[in-house]
């Protein structure tokens, strides 16, 4: 008896010592086939301006009509921003805060750290524009960890990393680390090592396109990796020309004018010193102002035209699909079925 009581007590013990075993995740950002699929070989929803969000057709520099959270609920997995710094402290803005002010990124970043808690077995992407060089270091890592992020931010085990070496999501989320940061201009991966250099692992088309057909061709890139060991994303945002007000002439785009002016009546003229003070996305001149084209955008947030543009930059990275469809107004189209097209999922 006192054997057999010895016995069961070193049985728990051993047990007892042995480490947690986490059960591997079942499906994978919605689904079972992706948990085996690389990062590098998956295609995101991403949203455009993820903080520009405003459902007043009034105010022409938003990019969005529904909330951070309504976005990542309609599948949205990849998230791109663009910061500024206001009064000493990080916001995401649209060109200037005084054009449209996001609010603090740390607050941002508080609201996606919620959405991952309650969605444990989803891998997610940032992809954020530091126009004004703010330090990774002393700017953005503490964000990341005052809002409980940089725990889950991936790090790899060599930059640049090619397409074909990143693991798979189920290896992310078993892991944890499970969130990837990318940002255009100024990260040092030697002090912030999961802030990592985009255009050394994505090469993007042209932007600000007021081409439907969205011609493709390698616009911006950089490192030692060929587009074909890049990922790419596909900046599916279809633009229109407006003239400031006091250029502007009915004749010169009668269709948009009028939908406009249905739209919102008489207030249009209320937004005459917000676009002629710099609603220009991208470029530095008042001869002319872009602004998405709300009047095609069911057209352009649907299958065929987001099909589209990927294959016709496939040739350009070894005849892969885009791994991110970046678009306005994602509440507006199919955007999520087609990437779950360009994933194999019919």
């Amino acid at each position: 008896m006192i054997g057999q009581f010895l016995i069961l007590n070193a049985l728990v013990t051993f047990v007892a010592a042995l480490p947690a075993i986490i059960p591997r995740a079942s499906t994978c950002n919605g689904r079972a086939e992706l948990c085996g699929r690389s990062y590098g070989n998956t295609t995101f929803l991403m949203s455009h301006d993820s903080y520009a969000i405003s459902n007043n057709p009034v105010i022409l520099s938003r990019n969005q009509a529904v909330d951070l959270t309504a976005q990542m609920n309609l599948g949205v997995r990849a998230l791109q921003a663009q910061s500024h710094m206001k009064d000493g402290a990080l916001h995401f803005c649209h060109t200037s805060c005084d054009l449209f002010d996001g609010g603090l990124v740390v607050n941002y970043l508080k609201t996606v750290k919620s959405f991952m808690d309650s969605h444990p077995n989803d891998v997610f992407t940032f992809l954020f524009t530091n126009p004004e060089n703010a330090s990774p270091k002393n700017v953005w890592a503490p964000l990341f960890e005052q809002a409980g992020l940089a725990s889950l931010a991936y790090v790899p085990p060599h930059l640049p990393m090619k397409a074909s070496e990143w693991p798979t999501l189920g290896q992310m989320i078993q892991s944890g680390k499970r969130l990837v940061v990318f940002m255009d201009y100024n990260s040092n991966t030697a002090e912030v090592p999961y802030i990592l250099p985009e255009f050394d692992h994505i090469w993007e088309p042209p932007f600000n396109s007021i081409d439907s057909s969205f011609p493709c061709r390698v616009d911006r890139i950089s490192g030692p990796l060929s587009s074909q060991d890049h990922m790419f994303m596909i900046n599916h945002n279809l633009d229109v020309k407006v003239f400031p007000f006091r250029q502007a002439k009915r004749e010169a785009n009668p269709g948009f004018w009028d939908s406009i002016t249905s739209a919102i009546g008489g207030a249009i003229e209320d937004t005459k010193n917000t676009i002629e003070n710099g609603i220009n996305q991208g470029k530095d001149t008042l001869s002319e102002v872009l602004i998405p084209d709300l009047i095609h955008l069911p057209i352009t947030n649907g299958v065929p035209s987001i099909l589209a543009d990927s294959n016709g930059c496939a040739p350009f990275s070894g005849g892969k699909a885009t791994s991110f469809v970046m678009l306005d107004f994602v509440d507006v189209g199919q955007g999520m079925k087609a990437v779950d097209i360009l994933n194999g999922f019919r």
